[in-house]
């Protein structure tokens, strides 16, 4: 942050700056690193928190993406080296890993899903929270509407889960 800072000329506030620690404690100091260094490089003025946000998320997705690689490169390799020793693969096991699969795209969908609704429905809270002043009444009331409306949209994203989830099941049992 202190190179953020003297990078952009400006010096930030007490309260942002604590904000942005309160938010951002719990991250990994890799993905605090890479976020500073990343935002510093695209850019010479100070980030919002928001902005910073998104590139904790960006880094997160990184690792996964990139463990998910590494994961797929050990299992081809080992079926490689079943098959340079003659072992064929059955049919049940095929079909095993053909549904393993398909579930694991169904979940990376939702995943996807579920970041890009939670950028779409931060970009308009970010722009208006620099212009609010509300009372602690109205926070907390915006606070319990918000939890309602996650829990609503969860419920929501978990139903249409569990029906493509038995779609596929009853799909590979016929």
């Amino acid at each position: 942050m202190k190179l953020t800072a003297a990078n952009s000329k400006t010096k930030p506030e007490e309260d942002l700056l604590g904000e942005f620690w309160r938010l951002f404690e719990k991250e990994q100091p890799e993905a605090t690193a890479w976020a500073w260094e990343s935002w510093r490089g695209k850019s010479s003025y100070w980030p919002s928190i928001f902005e910073i946000g998104t590139l904790y998320k960006d880094w997160h997705r990184g690792q996964r993406e990139q463990a998910e690689l590494k994961a797929r490169q050990e299992e081809k390799r080992l079926l490689d080296e079943g098959r340079k020793r003659g072992e064929l693969v059955g049919f049940p096991t095929v079909l095993e890993q053909l549904k393993s699969a398909a579930l694991e795209k169904l979940q990376t969908g939702k995943r996807l899903r579920d970041e890009r609704l939670a950028a779409d429905n931060m970009r308009p809270v970010a722009s208006a929270l620099e212009t609010l002043h509300l009372t602690e009444e109205q926070i907390q009331a915006r606070r319990e509407n918000l939890r309602a409306a996650e829990k609503k949209a969860r419920e929501h994203m978990r139903a249409a889960n569990e029906r493509e989830r038995r779609e596929l099941e009853d799909g590979n049992a016929s």
